[in-house]
């Protein structure tokens, strides 16, 4: 069979799964596949509280009684990171959003993770090595921020899988074994073998 012919046949398969796939698709099975769209949410909230922390007091009557933001540090070396991270987070989230690709997602867990655990870690660390005794409220929109990151992140791979799970269902109720899109993108085609997904690739 030619390439041409291969790839029509597949999008005629594809085609009728997709249009069992509403059927064969439970509500729960749905609610669960809004979970993408909330880690993406989530994460966004954390872009916003990460940027408002910049300019916020991180600590009160540190460093010979003045109050300090990330902003105010010397040669505004922190608060710089911070919106260097926050702007990749941002736009990793913006393009999830639109495009809806699970490569913006891991761009977005990346660089907040890295945003999260600085600004968790590093109101923590002067406390701990200089006279600044109390954290203001941008160090608890930092903390705040870091665990919103963690909640998204947590929530992505629950999305794969319910994403790969909806595929496998579709494709159970309407299509014979064979070579088909891989849906979890780690190859061009993986073979179905009539009732689930196996392990055998072709790139």
């Amino acid at each position: 069979m030619s390439v041409a012919r291969l790839e029509r046949v597949l999008l005629t398969k594809l085609s009728q799964a997709e249009r069992i796939a509403p059927l064969s698709t439970t509500v729960e099975e749905r609610e669960q596949a809004v979970n993408p769209l909330v880690a993406r949410t989530i994460a966004a909230v954390g872009v916003i509280l990460a940027v408002v922390s910049i300019w916020t007091e991180i600590f009160k009557d540190a460093f010979g009684g003045r109050s300090e933001t990330y902003w105010n540090i010397p040669h505004h070396g922190s608060g710089i990171t911070i919106l260097v991270l926050a702007i990749v987070a941002g736009v990793g989230v913006l393009l999830a959003f639109t495009l809806r690709s699970p490569l913006f997602d891991r761009l977005w867990l990346l660089a907040g993770t890295a945003l999260g655990g600085f600004l968790l870690f590093f109101p923590i660390l002067v406390t701990s090595t200089s006279s600044a005794s109390h954290e203001g409220a941008g160090a608890w929109l930092g903390a705040t921020a870091f665990l919103l990151f963690l909640v998204a992140g947590a929530l992505l791979p629950l999305s794969a899988a319910t994403q790969a799970e909806s595929v496998t269902t579709a494709l159970g109720a309407a299509v014979p074994a064979d070579w088909y899109p891989d849906p979890t993108g780690q190859a061009r085609l993986r073979y179905w073998d009539g009732a689930t997904w196996t392990d055998s690739t072709s790139a």
